[in-house]
């Protein structure tokens, strides 16, 4: 079991260049490869999702009702809590079996991070490097969905700008609005409007038909 608060903005098109220079500033942030997951579309809801990632099942559920908020640094946007559970068993047997009367909606990824330590004070670190406290990712991804007809050469095009702080359940959200309210986020904050700030289920829901 997996405890997050998040912020989280999905915007159509390319990231502008604010916000991808604010990524590549840190030599800590790392580029991802490629990959698409699955996920189980669940029309009209907003509070859980279900996807099939690199071969494990995950379903995430908000804890939390989703929270305006706003900082002196410009960031707006909607924070929750959410609870993850992960299954590499279940992830290999549902990879072959997506073809039933639910609808499975593929998202392709190509994601860049940078990693913050968060026990007593803000301390940017190398993603992938092993944290013995709490931090906070702060994603972005390029985003590209397949059209009716499923071909990727018609894609739909978005990104998304993810702030995900991790540690117990009772300290996540001061840690998401510690690392939101950083001075260092300024420069993103005109580009990450606050009507742009959705869940991953409510985006699907919106932009799937």
């Amino acid at each position: 079991m997996f405890h997050t608060a998040e912020i989280r903005w999905f915007v159509e098109g390319a990231p502008g260049a604010k916000v991808r220079s604010w990524f590549d500033a840190s030599e800590f942030s790392r580029q991802e490869d490629t990959r698409i997951d699955s996920y189980l579309l669940l029309p009209g809801c907003a509070t859980c999702g279900v996807k099939i990632r690199q071969g494990h099942f995950e379903i995430k559920a908000q804890t939390s009702a989703p929270e305006p908020v706003a900082y002196g640094n410009g960031i707006t946007g909607v924070r929750a809590t959410w609870v993850k559970w992960s299954s590499g068993l279940a992830g290999a047997q549902l990879v072959q079996e997506q073809k039933g009367p639910e609808t499975w909606v593929q998202v392709e990824k190509s994601r860049m991070l940078r990693l913050f330590a968060c026990a007593g004070g803000i301390e940017e670190k190398r993603p992938g490097e092993w944290l013995s406290g709490p931090g906070c990712f702060v994603e972005l991804a390029a985003l590209r969905l397949p059209g009716e007809s499923e071909d990727w050469h018609d894609a739909a095009t978005w990104w998304s700008v993810c702030l995900e702080a991790f540690g117990h359940a009772d300290e996540v959200l001061r840690l998401v609005d510690a690392v939101a309210a950083s001075d260092s986020l300024r420069s993103m904050a005109a580009e990450l409007p606050a009507a742009a700030s959705l869940s991953y289920p409510e985006w699907l829901n919106r932009v799937v038909a």
